[in-house]
């Protein structure tokens, strides 16, 4: 869509989303409104321009990294930044002191055997993405930047966390091919799969089929963090030859962090699971289907 085009949009989408979130949309929300459209006139500015900070991969580079590395994946979106830096939980996790603690420590991690993956459009101008996800990265994306700015410098490389929703994400892709590359990760392996205990009962398909074996390790389908000790404990008592696959919000990030720690090639995986299953069913991805697909599993 083109920015001509995009802009006049605007006030209808901004108007659709605060009916989402207030029930309703009248004038007392007009001077918000007029602060998204601002905030987003000055952030593509900046994005067209370049921003400084780190380098960030995009999706392909991602996955072409942990193919050729070998590395593990700690993944840091919004509601991971959230957590760390605003003291704020969300529907899948309650606000942990100490689960921030961890995430920040993620996120300035130096290690060689651990990829930490941020957003590639909080640094890059976005495109051939939905419109709900583009009014996310062009209203949100310069408030996590300067949360990013103290602790992501132009020496540090970061992978990108949103290789996990490609379908959810993008209006434009050669699916076939990026899931095709996506499965190469656990295709003809013997893996372990960690995730919430109903996961896999509301879809049609499971992405990870194709592992040669899976040892499931299941925890609870939200505050998971709760029983991070005995999670971690398992996990660590599985083999430390079968990379292992997080699916469990925030916890996902900083166990796969602790796993990389103690040896284990640990991936985060994020909503790859319900996004391939959507990707399959060819679900339309519309306000309402994007709300529902980050909701709780």
């Amino acid at each position: 869509m083109g920015l001509e085009l995009f802009f006049r949009n605007m006030k209808y989408l901004f108007r659709y989303n605060l009916k989402g979130m207030y029930q309703h949309a009248s004038a007392e929300h007009d001077d918000a409104l007029l602060t998204n459209v601002l905030t987003v006139q000055r952030n593509l500015v900046q994005l067209k321009e370049g921003v400084d900070g780190p380098k960030v991969m995009d999706a392909w580079e991602t996955l072409d990294y942990l193919l050729e590395t070998k590395a593990s994946f700690c993944r840091l979106g919004d509601g991971e930044l959230a957590v760390a830096y605003e003291k704020k939980g969300n529907l899948f996790q309650n606000y942990d002191e100490h689960l921030a603690a961890k995430l920040r420590d993620t996120i300035t991690s130096s290690d060689p055997k651990i990829l930490v993956g941020i957003n590639y459009y909080w640094y890059h101008e976005p495109k051939h993405l939905h419109d709900r996800q583009m009014l996310f990265y062009l209203v949100d994306s310069e408030r996590y930047r300067n949360l990013l700015a103290p602790y992501c410098g132009a020496d540090k490389t970061f992978g990108d966390s949103t290789i996990t929703m490609p379908y959810m994400l993008y209006k434009e892709l050669d699916f076939k091919r990026y899931y095709g590359k996506l499965e190469l990760l656990w295709k003809d392996q013997d893996i372990v799969l960690i995730c919430g205990k109903t996961i896999f009962k509301k879809l049609n398909s499971n992405i990870f089929e194709s592992a040669k074996s899976i040892e499931y390790i299941y925890g609870p389908r939200v505050n998971a963090f709760d029983k991070y000790d005995e999670l971690l404990q398992k996990a660590l008592a599985t083999d430390p030859n079968k990379t292992k696959f997080i699916i469990m919000g925030q916890t996902a990030t900083v166990l796969a962090y602790d796993l990389a720690k103690h040896g284990h090639r640990a991936i985060d995986m994020g909503h790859t699971a319900k996004d391939y299953d959507a990707y399959l069913k060819q679900a339309p991805v519309d306000n309402k289907s994007i709300m529902n697909f980050f909701d709780k599993d």
